[in-house]
């Protein structure tokens, strides 16, 4: 997230929070705004000998007390935000954000990869953990590649086309490892390295790609967290 998206989500935030934080909570705030009103019209009044500066000056004291307290809620808000923020992307499944979301894109396309056919990639993961990003990445490339250009045949079965390899076990390798030694395996494993723990390999399974053809990418999601960090590229 740059900083000034980041910044932005905060104010948004803190003005948000105010209102609930200033009246529900800090009811006495405004308690407070008209006592000041009240003590300001009654300050002017002595001092002036008459009501109208004296009234005046109570709804000058009045709105200036309440602006005072929204004020000092927000910019409370808005320091203690980088805590509250960390808190609710702890609390929640680790997805991509919408910068790194965007990144990946734009490394994608500006990468040129069109061929003839389109590609056939092919993922695998090893726990349920994996399925947002599974899904995150399928979105991106379909986006990034165009949805007629880039096609996601499963596994093949191998117990109904002998031919076809039998599903890989766990290579117990944490982390995204791409196989494949064509344009887009190379692209991914840039794109991706940023976010995740990225491996590259031209090893695949024989017979994989004579099944796909040579425009193919397996995409190996393994076990544990991938990601680089706990909150790297979220939010």
């Amino acid at each position: 997230m740059s900083y000034g998206s980041y910044y932005a989500s905060a104010a948004a935030w803190a003005w948000n929070a105010t209102w609930p934080l200033g009246v529900d909570k800090f009811a006495w705030g405004i308690l407070g705004a008209l006592a000041s009103g009240v003590l300001t019209a009654l300050i002017v009044r002595k001092l002036k000998g008459n009501w109208r500066p004296g009234l005046i000056g109570g709804i000058a004291g009045t709105v200036g007390g309440a602006a005072l307290v929204v004020m000092g809620v927000f910019v409370f808000n808005f320091v203690r935000y980088p805590v509250i923020h960390e808190a609710e992307l702890q609390s929640r499944p680790h997805t991509l954000g919408s910068n790194a979301t965007f990144v990946i894109f734009d490394a994608l396309r500006a990468a040129n990869l069109q061929v003839p056919g389109g590609w056939n990639i092919i993922f695998t993961k090893h726990s349920e953990e994996s399925s947002q990003i599974l899904s995150n990445l399928t979105t991106i490339l379909q986006r990034a590649l165009g949805e007629r250009e880039v096609h996601f045949p499963e596994w093949p079965a191998n117990s109904v086309n002998l031919d076809a390899p039998p599903f890989p076990e766990p290579s117990g390798q944490p982390g995204i490892t791409i196989h494949g030694s064509n344009a887009l395996a190379h692209a991914l494993v840039s794109a991706l390295g940023g976010c995740f723990s990225t491996k590259i390999t031209k090893m695949t399974v024989d017979g994989l790609e004579q099944l796909y053809g040579q425009n193919l990418v397996w995409i190996d999601i393994g076990k544990g967290s991938p990601w680089h960090s706990d909150l790297a590229c979220s939010g």
